[in-house]
Order: C-alpha cells, then sequence, then structure tokens
C-alpha cells in the first residue's frame, strides 16, 4: 500500500519492493541522490526507478504516468508517492503548495502541510519563543529511513486554518521535535480533520526551500516511550519462550516401527 506524502518532494520506493516488481535499478552517481528528512537528517537513496502509475478512485482513473522513484535500502513505508504525482493526478488537490497560513495560538503562522507524518509537530525554540505551555512525555516516531527520534514535550495550542473566519479554532497537540526544520508541522490526520486541501485551499501557499537536497518527510507514530520499550520486551520474552519451547519439545522419528511375527 502506498502513501501520499506532500512532505515529499520525490517519488520514494524500497529496494526489496523495487526487485519484487522486477523494476530496472540504475545506480550511478547521478541516479543517487540526497533527501533531508524532519529532523534535518541528510540520507542517500541507493538509485531509482523508473515505471508507469496511476491514480484509481472510485469515479475516475487517471492516464498512465511516467514516474521515477528513488530506491532506499531501508523505508519506513514501502512506497511513498510524493507531491509531483499527488499534484499531477489532483489526488489531494489541483494544487501542490505546501505551505499553510494559520492562526496558531491567535497569531498568524506559516506551517508545512505533511500529509505523510502521523503527528502535529513543532520546534521546541519556537514553542517557548511564543511562550506555549509544554507538558512533558516522550513520543517515539519512525522517519521515512527507519531511524528513530523521541519528541520532547507536548502543547496544546489552539489551531484556525480558516481565513475567512467561518469556523472557530480547535484546541491542537503539537509534539516538540529537536532540530525539526521548520516551525510548525501539520500532520496528515489535522489537514484531513480542518479540510485543508479542500474548503480551505485558500490557505495554501508556496513556499521557497533548498532545490538541492529534496525532502522526504514520512514520519510514523510508534507511541510513547514507556509502550514502545513494553513492545520490544515483549517481544524479546516470546523469542526467548518460542526457543526454549523448541528445545525442550521431543524430536519424533517418523519411521515405521517394526513388528515381528
Amino acid at each position: 500500500m502506498s502513501c501520499p506524502d506532500t512532505g515529499s518532494e520525490e517519488n520514494i520506493i524500497s529496494e526489496d519492493l523495487a526487485h519484487s516488481l522486477g523494476l530496472a535499478m540504475f545506480d550511478d552517481a547521478a541516479d543517487r541522490r540526497f533527501f533531508e528528512l524532519a529532523n534535518g537528517k541528510r540520507v542517500q537513496s541507493v538509485g531509482r526507478v523508473q515505471a508507469s502509475c496511476r491514480f484509481v478512485s472510485e469515479s475516475s482513473i487517471s492516464p498512465d504516468l511516467a514516474c521515477i522513484f528513488y530506491v532506499f535500502r531501508n523505508v519506513a513505508t514501502d512506497l511513498i508517492m510524493g507531491r509531483k504525482f499527488l499534484g499531477e493526478t489532483e489526488t489531494l488537490t489541483a494544487h501542490r503548495e505546501r505551505l499553510v497560513i494559520c492562526k496558531l495560538g491567535g497569531k498568524m503562522v506559516s506551517a508545512i502541510a505533511d500529509s505523510g507524518s502521523e503527528l502535529n509537530l513543532m520546534s521546541p525554540e519556537f514553542a517557548r519563543k511564543q511562550g506555549y505551555v509544554v507538558e512533558e512525555g516522550e513520543e517515539v516516531i519512525m522517519f521515512a529511513d527507519g531511524s528513530l527520534a523521541y519528541t520532547s514535550g507536548v502543547a496544546y495550542v489552539s489551531l484556525s486554518v480558516d481565513l475567512r473566519k467561518i469556523h472557530g479554532a480547535v484546541t491542537t497537540a503539537f509534539y516538540l521535535l529537536q532540530d525539526l526544520v521548520c516551525d510548525v508541522l501539520l500532520g496528515e490526520d489535522t489537514l484531513e480533520d480542518f479540510e485543508v486541501f479542500t474548503t480551505h485551499q485558500d490557505a495554501l501557499r508556496t513556499g521557497l526551500y533548498d532545490a538541492v537536497v529534496s525532502c522526504v518527510n514520512r514520519i510514523i507514530h510508534i507511541g510513547p516511550v514507556e509502550r514502545a520499550i513494553s513492545c520490544v520486551q515483549e517481544t524479546v520474552v516470546r523469542g526467548i519462550n518460542d526457543l526454549f519451547y523448541r528445545r525442550q519439545t521431543p524430536v519424533h522419528n517418523s519411521s515405521k516401527s517394526a513388528y515381528t511375527a
């Protein structure tokens, strides 16, 4: 299953999926590209592949598009469809703008719209400058390359993306992430709940970004640190129990017994 990600400038595919689909990979130096994750870390693809893609909805089928996918050995989601594909197929909106002009805590700010993120994120520096109250707590998140990071608290702030002031603000959770590449990032649930790509397209703007390094901001919410540690412990215990069970289970001889008359 693919993930539509407005926070990714390019299409991404895992090396395993590319091989299983029989796609020929080009891995010369010119075919490998650097990408910047949401925490500013830079990672490099191992090559690229080309494939024909189409978007199928209940009412229509888009024409085939020749798409380039950059290949990663380790990737959180096997297939990520970036903004270029989403814009050409009008999957989310006819526009490909990435910035959302919104009112946060009563002040106008620009936030990155990232449909590939399962959480709203905020930089600790921005939260401190704005004087937001930050509650303690750590959440584990996974980036596009499979690496993990930890948030450093959560701020609950009133949010509105309605420039026409038809609807009121809603208190929204923003998780603080050190080295976040922007001040504020709006995740998939918030973008959908506030109807950013449909009802409130007037809040979308085009942003200027580094053209040398593309962004890939797929962010998966693993859960609270305590729960993540508990899951790891349970996995280890299950593995030990399975190993112990296999060693204790007697091996049955499948050969037939010999009988004498």
